[in-house]
């Protein structure tokens, strides 16, 4: 991996020449040149080993690009994957998509336009970007604002919407998303424009298109090029692992579970993906019953180390709002003891029994449990404050 960097670092370095766009050595030198300059700060974002990204460097080496990149921008070229596109990432909310990807920021940094490349654009197209990074009124960061004053033109929708992926902001896209899906011809929807907006764009399962596409697979591997379970799949457990996706009740559960078995996975590996959720759904609507029901069927097709018991004692431990789990609880408490492979496994392991004979207000076993985690943290050598605190309580 090392070695394919070097040679592509080569390969652009060799690329940049006079002729096109003049690179900074770093993003720390370009944003100092932006500032020192009074220019705006273009970045290129690519992906070692993306074909896209490598077919636009004659493009960025052109005589065209290069007279009007140089004369209007300190420019800068970061790997996706590398300490610069971190550093990028730390100054602005930013999730790269795709690739490559145009980035311009004002002379302090600051983001004011975005443009997501692909096969067949050519140097026309990154001017025309370029250019509009320029315009207050419809570059990138206009496009929020045009949105709150009531837009809802369907180009403006699906910029915007990719925007809000662009800058995490998943609130905002769901909004936009549910947006462009009302305003969308409902006739166009079997289209590979349709499924383009899925898969690019969508990220809940609420969403219209995603409600289209789930129920309509068949139609979607006509544009899906045998993708088309990873992202609906992508879509579903984004959303159930999502913060939204932590306040699904039984019945939002239930339909995802759904969702699942239609692109195809098997029951127990639908299982697997969603008994977090499923039993946090059920014990925050009290079915504390039904919630040990559920990780008891997943333990017969599962099993899970000691750390993962504790994960489980654990989560009844904060979740449940009655003790009813408590035997269920002791049997994965000794299940995971067998299993134990260190000090650190234990402390956890007789932690939450601890806190679970508290639950019950017994506190002799819970004082047995705090002191049998308090000498195994110790010999783990790890912070015994916790422990120390659960054998006060205890006593």
């Amino acid at each position: 991996m090392k070695k394919i960097l070097i040679i592509l670092s080569l390969f652009y370095s060799f690329a940049a020449n006079a002729q096109g766009i003049q690179w900074q050595s770093g993003l720390d030198e370009a944003l100092k040149t932006a500032k020192a300059t009074e220019k705006p700060l273009f970045v290129e974002v690519y992906l070692t080993g993306c074909h896209v990204c490598e077919s636009f460097v004659p493009v960025f080496n052109s005589q065209q690009i290069g007279d009007f990149m140089n004369s209007k921008f300190v420019s800068v070229k970061i790997e996706a994957n590398s300490a610069d596109a971190k550093k990028l990432q730390t100054m602005n909310p930013l999730y790269f998509t795709s690739f490559p990807l145009m980035l311009f920021f004002d002379k302090n940094g600051k983001f004011t336009h975005h443009a997501l490349l692909g096969e067949n654009q050519g140097a026309d197209m990154v001017i025309r970007h370029a250019t509009t990074s320029f315009d207050t009124t419809s570059r990138s960061s206009s496009w929020k604002r045009l949105y709150r004053a009531g837009a809802r033109d369907t180009g403006l929708l699906i910029d915007y919407a990719m925007l809000c992926k662009i800058q995490k902001d998943t609130t905002e896209n769901i909004k936009v998303a549910n947006d462009l899906y009302q305003v969308y011809p409902k006739n166009e929807l079997n289209s590979q424009m349709s499924w383009l907006i899925t898969q690019k764009l969508v990220m809940d399962t609420e969403n219209g298109f995603f409600q289209h596409w789930i129920n309509n697979i068949p139609t979607a591997q006509k544009f899906a090029q045998g993708q088309e379970k990873d992202v609906l799949g992508g879509i579903t457990m984004g959303s159930v692992y999502s913060s939204r996706g932590n306040k699904y009740g039984v019945e939002q559960i239930n339909k995802t579970k759904g969702y699942l078995a239609k692109i195809g996975l098997a029951m127990p590996a639908v299982v697997r993906n969603t008994v977090v959720p499923e039993m946090r759904a059920l014990l925050r609507e009290g079915k504390t019953e039904r919630a040990v029901n559920v990780i008891q069927g997943y333990l017969k097709d599962n099993k899970p180390a000691a750390s993962e018991y504790a994960f489980l004692v654990r989560f009844f431990n904060t979740l449940a709002p009655d003790t009813k789990y408590q035997i269920a609880a002791q049997n994965w408490f000794k299940n995971a003891v067998a299993i134990v492979k260190d000090n650190k496994e234990a402390a956890d392991l007789h932690y939450e029994s601890a806190v679970l004979w508290l639950r019950v207000d017994n506190k002799r076993e819970a004082l047995k449990a705090a002191n049998m985690a308090l000498k195994a943290a110790q010999l783990a050598k790890i912070d015994t404050s916790k422990f120390e605190e659960i054998v006060a309580k205890s006593k």
